[in-house]
């Protein structure tokens, strides 16, 4: 408790809760007792510093004795108010009606306690009511509370008196601490009028109750220990709340989800991603092998289906207005995203192809003998490449729209790509949008965006599009004299057997020099659009995420830069896109992705560091706010995807922060604290990417949403749980 609830000038807090826990317990003469003796205490303790007449006027009031006080005030609107001025807090001229308010309120008080039996209500009518004529409400606003003033009016004051099942607290204005006592009433209406006023109108009117205090100091108590968690559901709230556990202590909920549910063990080699479902029954694992590999959570993570690709699918299932990939390279799956009705996958691979996967039936018990081999089994669907050899590393589906664009049936799908690449597709890989190519800026940004987009020449990289014999275009960040990133462009001619190695070697293994003396920064683009975006109209793109309304798209980029683009409502010719923020960060940026609310954005930043951002100010144009940073693991070479976890159904936010690391463990911190919470050994070698099945449901008692996977490099995909 803070030194200042027990200065002189200052009600005692402990006296108060105890004041109020007894006349909630039904001890009320004890309670009253107590409040006279208190009030008694304070006032002698400061005596010097209450006005004479105040204490009289308050003495007066507490004894019932309003006719004293009604004669006192009637006389000095005729002789002079300027003493009784004095001991208020008014500072304008309208003195008359300052004294008439008083005077309302005491004759209301009267009225209440000894008038209010009066079969004609004369007392109403001819001494209360007229009053209000008097009192300019505006003049003595800084006097009541608003509460008070706003019901001040004749129709409403006489309809709220002249009914006789009114209680004491709505007789007078709902006032929070007007309960059943009068003088409670007393404190309520003049805690503001009189100077000094919390010395002698001083009831207990703004302490909690004393099981509130508890319930705030557990909570606290709580909050301290690093491995407490809030029940997840209501479910759980019941549980905790049951009668078996009547008393729930702080270590109740602590974090228990660090048991190993199952180990799956269907790749062929390093699993480098896995993504639950939207609905949280499915999971989706990629790897290294090529493979995607989809499980039923429900059903203790049965297989439900192997995807790999073959040449002969792809041939089958390549969109005829897409160019073709260079042979020989690997399908290795480097990212995969869920539709949100879970009807569609897709993946991004090593070999630049993007395949839509159709899982439309995914939910089918059975099948029959006569529909087998047909449009019900899950398969390729489509696929296609943004370009010759143009590598795609991640995608995400926007949410559903009420509009769709080209008369497309199926959802629609943001891809971005290392070679400076950023569009929208339908499932049929027809391409629907380019943030690049329509940019809102000035007409030379404009001409440049066309020229990228026709692929006749990068005007940024100064090399033309090549053909499918020609090179591959790698990437190196360096630093010049300021300490700014600077992109280098080189076109390295290799054969087809260094390829596979090269592309394994960017996803895996995507190494740049940090640069210690570059600071953090951010800037919004109607502020500072000629310094934040003078290298390049274009970026290459590591990763990226919608928020869950539709309106922004994120990219982590490799210029350790974050960007921030506004989503048009419907794609059609006139559609633009402008970049709304940019972060610049000093750290390799590997992943992002945006937290279930749509109000946080989780970013890695190699070497060693996680960040969260607050976006939600970009809802009213103003740039994001770094919430907090997350240290303890490492990700000095390899991309690593974090995640957020445990999402609270209460407050409709993640509670956790979780990441792999090159050590194989998996890093668990609070996402409000910070608080690194504990480290658990998931995989022999790297643990490449964690996932937690956020929206999993309580199912038989299985609280699914409880659940979260890890992949590594030892090939194997680990369930974790409660």
């Amino acid at each position: 408790m803070s030194d200042g609830l027990t200065t002189p000038k200052t009600p005692d807090f402990q006296v108060q809760v105890m004041i109020k826990t007894l006349r909630q317990l039904g001890y009320d003469r004890l309670s009253s007792d107590l409040l006279h003796e208190y009030r008694t205490q304070v006032q002698t303790d400061n005596a010097s510093d209450i006005p004479v007449l105040l204490s009289w006027f308050h003495n007066a009031l507490r004894t019932n004795n309003y006719r004293t006080v009604e004669d006192y005030l009637a006389s000095i609107s005729q002789t002079g108010h300027e003493e009784f001025i004095h001991i208020t807090n008014y500072t304008g001229e309208d003195h008359k009606s300052v004294v008439n308010s008083v005077l309302y309120m005491v004759r209301r008080m009267d009225y209440w306690c000894n008038h209010k039996g009066d079969s004609e209500y004369s007392y109403l009518w001819d001494k209360l009511l007229p009053l209000l004529d008097e009192i300019n409400i505006d003049s003595i606003r800084e006097l009541y509370d608003a509460q008070i003033l706003d019901q001040l009016k004749y129709e409403n004051e006489a309809e709220v008196l002249t009914n006789e099942g009114t209680p004491l607290h709505k007789a007078f204005f709902n006032l929070p601490g007007a309960g059943s006592n009068i003088q409670e009433v007393q404190d309520a209406v003049f805690k503001k009028v009189f100077k000094n006023s919390h010395l002698v109108f001083n009831s207990p009117t703004h302490v909690p109750s004393l099981s509130t205090i508890i319930d705030q100091a557990v909570k606290y108590q709580q909050s301290q220990s690093p491995f407490y968690l809030p029940p997840r559901t209501k479910h759980d709230w019941r549980k905790s709340l049951s009668a078996q556990n009547p008393n729930p202590s702080p270590t109740t909920n602590n974090f228990n989800c660090d048991q190993l549910h199952c180990t799956l063990t269907d790749h062929l080699d390093e699993v480098w991603f896995l993504k639950f479902s939207p609905s949280g029954k499915y999971l989706v694992t990629g790897s290294l092998d090529g493979r995607l590999i989809l499980y039923n959570v429900h059903e203790n993570f049965q297989r439900i289906k192997i995807m790999e690709p073959t040449n002969a699918a792809d041939s089958a299932a390549f969109a005829p207005f897409s160019v073709k990939p260079s042979s020989g390279k690997t399908k290795a799956v480097i990212y995969c995203c869920w539709d949100p009705k879970e009807q569609y996958l897709v993946s991004c691979c090593l070999d630049t192809v993007v395949r839509i996967w159709s899982i439309g039936d995914i939910d089918r018990k059975r099948i029959t003998r006569s529909e087998a081999n047909t449009s019900h089994e899950i398969k390729l669907m489509t696929c296609f490449t943004l370009g010759q050899d143009i590598k795609t590393w991640s995608c995400e589906f926007l949410p559903y729209r009420k509009e769709t664009s080209f008369s497309s049936s199926t959802p629609q799908f943001v891809i971005g790509s290392p070679d400076k690449a950023l569009k929208v597709f339908d499932c049929y890989g027809v391409e629907v949008f380019d943030f690049y190519g329509n940019l809102e800026g000035d007409d030379e940004e404009k001409r440049q965006n066309q020229g990228h987009r026709s692929g006749v020449l990068d005007p940024y990289t100064s090399s033309a599009t090549t053909s499918p014999s020609s090179s591959r275009r790698t990437h190196d960040i360096t630093n010049n004299t300021d300490g700014e990133a600077v992109i280098e462009d080189a076109n390295d001619v290799n054969d087809e057997d260094e390829d596979e190695d090269e592309d394994v070697d960017d996803i895996h293994n995507d190494e740049d020099h940090d640069d210690g003396n570059r600071k953090d920064d951010i800037s919004m683009k109607e502020a500072d659009a000629k310094s934040t975006f003078t290298e390049s109209a274009f970026n290459r793109i590591n990763d990226l995420a919608i928020t869950p309304d539709g309106k922004f798209l994120i990219t982590a980029n490799n210029d350790k830069k974050l960007l921030f683009y506004r989503i048009p409502d419907v794609f059609n010719d006139e559609a633009t896109t402008k970049r709304l923020a940019c972060i610049n960060l000093r750290g390799r940026l590997t992943s992002c992705s945006v937290s279930s609310n749509g109000k946080y954005v989780l970013i890695n930043s190699a070497p060693e560091e996680l960040q969260v951002w607050d976006i939600s100010p970009l809802l009213h144009h103003n740039p994001p706010i770094l919430y907090r940073k997350y240290i303890g693991h490492s990700q000095s070479t390899y991309i690593v995807r974090s995640s957020f976890g445990y999402l609270n159904e209460e407050t409709g936010e993640e509670e956790l922060v979780l990441s792999g690391s090159d050590d194989g463990y998996v890093y668990f911190w609070h996402l409000h604290t910070g608080q690194l919470i504990t480290r658990i050994k998931a995989h022999i070698d790297l643990c490449n990417a964690v996932d937690w099945n956020l929206r999993g449901s309580v199912v038989r008692n299985n609280d699914y949403g409880k659940m979260w996977g890890s992949v590594g490099d030892d090939k194997l995909v680990k369930i974790w749980g409660a």
